[in-house]
């Protein structure tokens, strides 16, 4: 749903989860390379309950320290907030 949503708002989404499904790796091996595909990217989509995952965290404090629009989903909305929301 999260990817249909950007697509709409004329966003070529990146999923790493898609990418790397069919992949045998555990997470240590998996989140350096998430984390690497984040750094071509305009900015990144928090989805829900993203304050529970170790990964999302990570990947939300790299692309604040990049620059990056965060964006968060909330229901079917995307909300653009700054800082630490």
């Amino acid at each position: 749903n999260a990817e249909e949503v950007l697509r709409g708002l004329g966003y070529f989404p990146i999923n790493p989860e898609k990418c790397l499904r069919s992949t045998d790796y555990d997470h240590d091996d998996y989140m350096p390379i998430n984390l690497a595909m984040l750094k071509p990217c305009h900015g990144i989509l928090m989805l829900p309950g993203w304050r529970g995952s170790v990964g999302a965290c990570a990947e939300w404090g790299m692309a604040l320290a990049l620059g990056k629009d965060v964006m968060f989903l909330e229901g079917d909305r995307i909300k653009r907030k700054e800082g630490s929301s």
